[in-house]
């Protein structure tokens, strides 16, 4: 049997608060330290150093400014489960965490740090928040329109998903679900200021998946209509 100095469970709460917005870095040194302090239990030494290892459930996240999303933390073997978890934000002007929860608060890229307290385990995540999609069409002369179906791994369009029309990552219209005779279709008026040239491609955001992905789409500014109603243009993400 090893003799171990590990702390009561009634000083976890008082430690925590203790330790918040300590550097994640800092705070793996500290943590042995502040393990020391406590009275003597015993325990089997195998059970002490049982490897193990805390991954988070994305290694990137991409949010708009106002919203949330939970990122799940596992841990390996299972029976590591009830581990106490720290969560710390690099930049809280750009995101907050708690309890896994992420709210996106300004524009900018951070990243988040879990820790587990008793055994020291850290897994990270990299967070980029972007502004709402948004243009002024009035600074625009010139215009073309897609008459579109927009599918993204097996998902119609909905209100959970933002698409835009871009121009080298400038934002050039916003998709906008229509309906026709009772037949819904998706309507993104694209803009310009020359008759043609400009190369346009497409971009989507799901808020229910924090992703922004690029549709394989790329079409050259033409000022013509492109699909119809009777025949849409397809936008697809396998």
């Amino acid at each position: 049997m090893l003799k171990c100095m590990i702390m009561k469970n009634e000083a976890i709460n008082r430690v925590r608060t203790m330790l918040k917005g300590i550097p994640p870095l800092l705070l793996l040194v500290l943590l042995p330290l502040l393990a020391s302090c406590g009275d003597f239990y015993e325990f089997d030494q195998q059970e002490a150093i049982e490897a193990g290892e805390m991954t988070l459930g994305r290694e990137s996240v991409d949010l708009m400014v106002g919203d949330r999303f939970e990122i799940p933390v596992s841990f390996q073997p299972a029976t590591l489960s009830n581990e106490e978890v720290f969560w710390q934000s690099s930049n809280e002007n750009v995101i907050t965490v708690e309890n896994g929860v992420i709210s996106a608060v300004g524009e900018g890229t951070a990243v988040i740090t879990a820790i587990s307290v008793s055994r020291q385990y850290q897994a990270s995540c990299t967070v980029n928040v972007h502004q709402q999609w948004s243009f002024n069409p009035y600074n625009y002369a010139y215009d073309m329109v897609f008459y579109a179906d927009i599918s993204v791994h097996g998902e119609k369009f909905s209100d959970d998903m933002y698409v835009a029309a871009v121009c080298d990552d400038e934002i050039r219209g916003i998709a906008q679900l229509k309906e026709y005779n009772g037949t819904p279709y998706i309507l993104i008026r694209v803009y310009s200021n020359f008759t043609q040239g400009d190369e346009i491609k497409f971009k989507v955001y799901k808020r229910n998946s924090a992703q922004v992905e690029m549709f394989p789409n790329v079409v050259v500014f033409d000022g013509e209509s492109h699909g119809s109603l009777s025949h849409l243009y397809p936008l697809t993400i396998e």
